[in-house]
């Protein structure tokens, strides 16, 4: 497993529901695929088809028009790979990659294909994934063992914890919703994708690059 400063150490971290919708619009309006989700996270993304944890996402051939991936922590390089693969050999036609920290594109630095060869954008702010586990604000309790918290859970909770005045509460797992502590910088590349479209789609976000991979204007349509 890489480690937590190059990607998620867990693969739960959805994407923000405002870069599934610029995503879409790159895309062309379609996701046809995303193959690291799981129901509750493509409940936001909508892809037309994904691939599980059980579907073994990277041993699946990625046919598809559109593609989002968000890949899962520990699997990066993996992930990466597979892409430039299923790109290359013609399987995905169009793709936007998000990237959970730029510290990836280190991990990245001795790929043949790196992400800096295609469109890029570099977040001006942080992107708040979202998650499955969500931090609850505690109300009360008895002790520094267990906490009462807002939602009504009750939770084990450490000195910590206490001090912290939250924790999170894995009794409301099941609807995402934003983490509230992005905790790295953010990228967002685009393959198959013309320069202009991928600028339009992420206006105002935070800073453009072309590489030599970037798919001619001519092409766009």
């Amino acid at each position: 497993m890489t480690s937590a400063r190059h990607s998620k150490v867990s693969p739960r971290w959805g994407t923000d529901p405002a870069y599934v919708a610029m995503s879409r619009v790159a895309l062309g309006g379609r996701i046809e695929l995303d193959p690291m989700s799981e129901p509750a996270f493509n409940a936001i993304v909508q892809a037309e088809r994904y691939y599980g944890e059980a579907d073994d996402g990277l041993s699946q051939p990625w046919i598809a028009e559109t593609v989002l991936i968000n890949p899962a922590g520990g699997l990066v390089l993996e992930a990466w790979r597979k892409l430039v693969t299923e790109y290359s050999e013609g399987r995905t036609k169009r793709a936007i990659w998000i990237g959970f920290s730029v510290e990836q594109l280190n991990l990245l630095a001795d790929e043949p294909v790196h992400p800096d060869d295609f469109s890029k954008l570099t977040c001006r702010q942080r992107i708040d994934f979202l998650t499955l586990f969500p931090w609850r604000k505690i109300v009360g309790g008895s002790g520094l063992n267990t906490a009462d918290l807002e939602c009504g859970h009750g939770m084990p909770a450490n000195a910590k914890a206490r001090r912290l005045g939250r924790i999170r509460c894995d009794r409301c797992i099941g609807t995402p919703e934003p983490n509230g502590a992005p905790s790295h910088s953010n990228y967002v590349v685009g393959l198959g994708i013309a320069p202009q479209l991928f600028e339009r789609a992420f206006a105002g976000r935070g800073r453009f690059h072309h590489g030599a991979l970037r798919v001619r204007q001519a092409r766009a349509a």
